[in-house]
């Protein structure tokens, strides 16, 4: 399942990372890093996981390797297969 993300207002961050977690839990992973305006993400669903999926995103400002800032708010997205 692929789907992009943009992100703005980066201030002086020289990369950020793409988080996600499946709606309902609190398993945050990096899925992707970008270094500019977007990104296109890819994410493998289970076997389970046939149908449409409702995911949790966010984004983690770095600066030097480091986070920087807050992390974002929350974005809920629904991938379909």
């Amino acid at each position: 399942m692929d789907a992009s993300v943009v992100v703005s207002g980066r201030e002086g961050a020289d990369q950020w990372q793409v988080l996600v977690a499946r709606v309902g839990t609190t398993d945050w992973q990096v899925l992707e890093v970008g270094t500019g305006k977007s990104v296109n993400i890819h994410f493998t669903p289970t076997a389970e996981e046939t149908g449409p999926i409702q995911l949790q995103f966010r984004v983690q400002l770095r600066l030097n390797n480091e986070n920087y800032g807050q992390v974002s708010d929350i974005v809920l997205a629904t991938l379909n297969p």
